[in-house]
């Protein structure tokens, strides 16, 4: 739905939400082109749409999102057990943003989905650990034709409980914006 813009961004949402939610992944041939037409076996796909920056910059997108899960555990190691993912905010429908966590024997990843096309300067979220937060991957970084609100710096806990989590990061928010986190390990 929505403009040119809103399709690129909810896109790349969804495909980041899929990326973390436990469960095997399922992704068609082409589907990184951003395709408009739906995938047909009789039809060759659409390399011209590589020539096209906004295309070119969602297969970037989709191959960083595939190089982020295959290089932490979090995201794949537990995608059938009870103790690799766990929600921390599920239930906020007045701003339709959701949180989440993913637990790998090496690595923890704090996911956080705005639906919205709504923007927040600061926008805090439940983590289950202290320390400090870096963004792994942001969909609407510039280099994924998005408006670049990010969060460039990393981002200390503070030792405030929110979300039923015994601390929290305080964070940008991009309109439709799907971002990853994950505790800083060498500080």
């Amino acid at each position: 739905m929505g403009d040119y813009d809103q399709k690129f961004a909810l896109a790349k949402n969804i495909y980041l939400y899929m990326m973390t939610h436990p469960g095997k992944k399922l992704n068609f041939m082409g589907n990184e082109l951003g395709h408009f037409r739906e995938w047909d076996e009789e039809k060759p796909l659409d390399w011209f749409l590589l020539d096209y920056p906004r295309h070119l910059s969602f297969r970037r997108y989709i191959q960083d999102l595939n190089h982020i899960y295959s290089h932490y555990d979090a995201l794949w190691e537990n995608d059938y057990g009870f103790n690799g993912f766990k929600w921390i905010e599920v239930d906020n429908h007045d701003q339709s943003i959701y949180s989440y966590y993913r637990v790998g024997s090496k690595s923890t990843i704090i996911v956080v989905l705005n639906m919205t096309p709504v923007s927040y300067e600061r926008y805090d979220v439940g983590v289950p650990e202290p320390g400090t937060y870096i963004e792994l991957i942001n969909s609407e970084r510039d280099i994924y034709e998005g408006c670049n609100m990010t969060n460039y710096v990393a981002i200390d806990s503070s030792d405030d409980p929110l979300h039923q989590q015994p601390h929290r990061i305080q964070t940008r928010l991009a309109p439709f914006a799907a971002v990853m986190f994950i505790k800083d390990t060498y500080k």
